[in-house]
């Protein structure tokens, strides 16, 4: 649920309101101090549910990211210049343990390289990452060569194979159109990501 959620003691309030029949939308929104939209949601629920059910919070399940995992990343990273995010989540994935979203992993190392991250610039990665296949060093072999999750860390899920042969299918389609074209609009030729 996005927004700002129900106290217990609104929800309570709306559950009575809803079961009173002379009150339109707009009426129970201006009492609470919400949205039309949210009574009209919450109505809905109530007709179907006969109850209105309070929302988990989804951030609370996400895994987090901690500065020895972030460390790690970085330091991959480095050795890896032409990583996209998709490349990073993989490396938690199969290093670290870790289920941690795109958005995550965006945010936090634009953070730990002082908001320089994105200077290169995605088409910039995808040139090198076609160079680095070409010579037959793909992050996705390269990190299913590596052992798996270390001992280390919280996770005890192993990485599966499959992580990578679906990486490579997915990049296929990329590499194929990249091999179409001489050259991309915007991307100088020999504009490599460092």
């Amino acid at each position: 649920m996005t927004g700002k959620q129900l106290t217990d003691y609104q929800r309570a309030i709306l559950t009575k309101l809803l079961q009173l029949p002379k009150l339109s939308n707009h009426e129970i929104a201006w009492v609470l101090g919400i949205d039309d939209r949210t009574v009209r949601r919450r109505r809905h629920e109530f007709e179907t549910t006969g109850g209105i059910k309070k929302h988990k919070d989804v951030s609370k399940n996400a895994e987090k990211l901690t500065p020895q995992h972030l460390e790690k990343l970085i330091e991959w990273h480095k050795e890896h210049p032409d990583a996209l995010l998709d490349d990073m989540q993989m490396f938690l994935r199969t290093q670290c343990g870790l289920e941690v979203s795109l958005t995550t992993i965006s945010r936090q190392i634009r953070k730990a390289y002082g908001g320089t991250f994105l200077r290169d610039g995605r088409c910039a990665r995808i040139r090198a990452r076609k160079l680095r296949e070409q010579e037959g060093r793909s992050i996705a072999l390269e990190l299913q060569k590596q052992p798996g999750v270390d001992s280390s860390d919280q996770g005890d899920r192993a990485a599966t194979p499959d992580l990578c042969r679906d990486d490579q299918r997915q990049l296929a389609p990329l590499a194929q159109a990249l091999g179409r074209q001489h050259q991309e609009p915007g991307c100088p030729p020999g504009s490599l990501a460092r």
